[in-house]
């Protein structure tokens, strides 16, 4: 979907958060399945955060 909408108004100031959202959504569904999967890799979650 971010794709499409740089493609679409290549000029959007928006663009930068557009990505960051789409980053921290991106990161969250990672966090979730770590702690639901993998306990041991909260320090690996925390490094992405960043």
């Amino acid at each position: 979907m971010i794709a499409i909408l740089i493609k679409n108004e290549p000029f959007e100031t928006s663009h930068a958060n557009n990505i960051r959202n789409a980053a921290g959504q991106s990161t969250t569904a990672l966090q979730n399945m770590q702690q639901a999967k993998y306990p041991g890799l909260t320090a690996e979650v925390n490094e992405l955060k960043k």
